[in-house]
């Protein structure tokens, strides 16, 4: 999420706060809800430099963010969804150390490879090879007139029910100095023209295409909840100005709005669990006011 609090203050232009949420559906909606339990700031580099630390990109933090996510839940399947930012190799190679599945939007000119051939297939001398053959960039499988579509209504973006064609392949994912990774990417197209085509990238090659679609429109409900937070909560406005919001008042705004969302529950929760977490809000409200 990116906020403006900053600007005016050495040029910058904004903050960009990394926002870990869990995806569910509550008993009393239909739709999917993002609540925020994991919030980092991720700094510029100038800021960086300035305190004398190690700058630490976006895709860094989202990587300890997931190891400290499988710490926390060893024995469960997770599943991490991001935008554009977070289509990395390496944030993909940890999320796979960590048995995590990592789906993110990927681009038409990525270099995917095919496996690597067994030793007694590969070529003799040169250079040991890491991966197989390159495969066609994705751009050329859009346009390529052999190139088998599927046709299938989904659940698209929170603007219902939309008729999109798409295509899939497994490939490894390699980049200079990184060893390569299994991956399922999935390209989509709109029959109609209307809309850009999308590419999407799945960490999990046994993973099938249209339960990567699904998932990946679940991240959808994560926009809403910063909408919620802009318009209720005062991020982005001058309340977040000074160091002690950018420090504290933003994180806990963003897990108190998960609280709200779950003491909104008239049904799923007992009276007793409802008084208590009524006075945990009005707490963090006490304390945030």
């Amino acid at each position: 999420m990116h906020s403006p609090a900053a600007s005016g203050k050495s040029g910058s232009t904004g903050l960009r706060w990394i926002v870990m949420a869990v995806v569910v559906t509550p008993a009393w909606s239909k739709q999917p809800w993002s609540l925020p339990f994991l919030v980092v700031l991720s700094t510029a580099p100038a800021f960086s430099v300035l305190k004398g630390k190690r700058h630490k990109t976006i895709a860094m933090w989202a990587s300890q963010m997931i190891s400290l996510m499988h710490r926390w839940l060893p024995d469960r399947d997770i599943v991490v969804l991001g935008d554009g930012a977070y289509n990395c190799l390496a944030l993909g190679l940890q999320a796979t150390k960590r048995s995590v599945t990592l789906i993110t939007p990927g681009q038409l000119d990525h270099a995917f490879h095919d496996p690597l051939l067994p030793a007694e297939h590969r070529p003799k001398g040169g250079k040991p090879r890491i991966v197989g053959k390159r495969q066609p960039n994705l751009d050329q499988v859009l346009v390529d007139p052999s190139t088998q579509w599927q046709e299938n209504e989904v659940q698209w973006y929170g603007q219902g029910i939309r008729v999109i064609q798409w295509c899939s392949g497994t490939a490894w994912w390699h980049r200079a100095k990184l060893p390569p990774l299994p991956i399922r990417w999935v390209l989509v197209r709109d029959p109609s023209g209307k809309y850009e085509p999308n590419v999407l990238v799945c960490s999990n090659p046994n993973w099938q295409a249209l339960l990567i679609i699904a998932t990946y429109m679940k991240r959808w409900s994560l926009e809403g909840t910063f909408e919620e937070a802009r318009a209720h909560l005062g991020i982005q406005t001058q309340r977040q100005w000074s160091d002690l919001a950018i420090e504290r008042t933003t994180p806990l705004r963003l897990v108190y709005l998960q609280f709200g969302d779950v003491d909104g529950n008239p049904s799923g929760c007992s009276r007793a669990d409802r008084r208590r977490a009524g006075r945990l809000v009005s707490q963090i409200c006490c304390h945030l006011s």
